[in-house]
């Protein structure tokens, strides 16, 4: 069949003139022909289509170039100015820009005094509570008047501290967070592995305190697990981390329910 079609008679197409032929196969019927007089002898693939020659001589193949160039570059110029975006304005531009926002300044904290040091070490060595002498003697020479000010500042808030703690810090008290506390009313704490804390949460000493010490006492775990898997780096250690926090957060959130439950039955009442 496409023998036929390729042996058909194209003898209708008018190839020069006025009365030229349009349409696809007679313009390709007669492109065919011009290349036959170019070069009857040379064979051509389907789709071939002579080139124009390249110029010999440097100088005008230079020009060529530099006129490609210059048509590209009027192009691309044309292009980007037709294109170029535009700006925008919406009703009134007289508005200020918003303020940068200053940053917080960084807490300051306060420097540790000679006193503070010396009431550090006498605890931590278990002497108690040093005297001016005794800081006299330690540093053999006599306290200016800021250091005793200091020294007298440090006894009077000694003195606000009561002796059981409360679970707070009181006002003008030395004592940190989770420290000077009633020892009576500690719970050892274990979270290295999941069976660590499965053991303090089964142990006598943390199911005989009320649910309200229970609950902070998970809370507690829960928060030092959860720092413990963040800061670990070895892959083995954090997935043994893990698996400890993913138990203590069951525990919390069975703590809160109970605590709701309660507060509801509470209320109901």
């Amino acid at each position: 069949m496409w023998q036929q079609i390729l042996k058909k008679d194209m003898s209708y197409c008018v190839c020069s003139g006025k009365n030229k032929t349009k349409g696809f196969t007679c313009k390709a019927h007669c492109r065919s022909k011009e290349m036959k007089k170019a070069d009857p002898n040379k064979k051509r693939r389907k789709g071939y289509f002579p080139r124009k020659k390249s110029p010999q001589n440097f100088s005008t193949a230079h020009q060529a170039l530099s006129t490609w160039f210059d048509n590209a570059r009027s192009r691309r110029q044309r292009i980007s100015s037709k294109y170029a975006p535009k700006k925008i304005t919406f009703g009134n531009n007289d508005r200020q820009p918003k303020p940068k926002r200053e940053p917080k300044p960084k807490r300051q904290i306060k420097p540790r005094t000679l006193i503070d040091n010396y009431f550090e070490m006498y605890s931590n060595q278990g002497k108690g509570q040093p005297t001016l002498a005794d800081i006299k003697r330690e540093e053999g020479r006599p306290l200016t008047i800021e250091e005793e000010q200091d020294y007298y500042k440090r006894i009077q808030m000694k003195k606000a501290d009561p002796k059981k703690g409360t679970g707070k810090k009181p006002k003008g008290s030395a004592r940190r967070l989770y420290t000077d506390e009633n020892p009576k009313d500690t719970v050892p704490v274990k979270f290295k592995t999941r069976k660590d804390v499965q053991e303090t949460f089964s142990s006598s000493a943390f199911k005989s305190k009320s649910h309200k010490r229970q609950s902070q006492i998970i809370n507690l775990v829960e928060q030092r697990l959860r720092a413990a898997v963040r800061n670990a780096k070895d892959p083995k250690v954090k997935k043994r981390l893990k698996a400890a926090h993913t138990y203590a957060k069951q525990r919390k959130e069975a703590s809160k329910q109970k605590t709701k439950s309660r507060s509801r039955g509470a209320f109901t009442r």
